[in-house]
């Protein structure tokens, strides 16, 4: 009775060591496990003026599982064909569920809430999205160039 006793208790030890440890051993990704293809802008016009978004691919160069929970994205400046700008500071956030396995790529898109008066020619952007287990990774920072129709 004694040993059965003991053995339930060791193994009990052994659970709750796994299950306080455990996270601590989850799989880490950073900026430099995922490989971003170009930012694809793309303009439709509308009745109400231009949609503008964008589309890109990821693919996951880590060991690990990697899924994407939400897209936070920035829009800096607007750059009109004449060479104007207007400097929006418009920041929006889409929902994801994304999940990608090691070595595994996945299309990723995102269209503005608003249209837009005037076709962009250039859109400052930061793209930002969040995984579950890797926090918040910046995907890109930079300017994208709009191609004339």
């Amino acid at each position: 009775m004694r040993r059965r006793l003991w053995a339930v208790l060791a193994a009990g030890l052994i659970l709750l060591f796994f299950l306080i440890v455990y996270p601590s051993f989850q799989c880490r990704v950073t900026r430099d496990e995922i490989a971003v293809s170009p930012i694809k802008p793309f303009v439709i016009p509308a009745p109400q003026g231009y949609a503008v978004g964008f589309s890109f691919n990821l693919t996951n160069m880590s060991g690990c599982e990697l899924r994407a929970e939400s897209i936070h994205v920035t829009l800096r400046d607007f750059v009109y064909p004449s060479g104007n700008s207007t400097a929006l500071g418009l920041s929006e956030n889409g929902q994801l569920d994304t999940t990608m396995m090691p070595k595994e790529s996945a299309p990723f898109s995102y269209a503005f809430n608003s249209y837009f008066d005037s076709r962009p020619a250039e859109l400052l952007l930061k793209i930002e999205i969040t995984f579950t287990g890797a926090g918040t990774i910046t995907i890109f920072d930079g300017e994208v160039s709009i191609p004339t129709p």
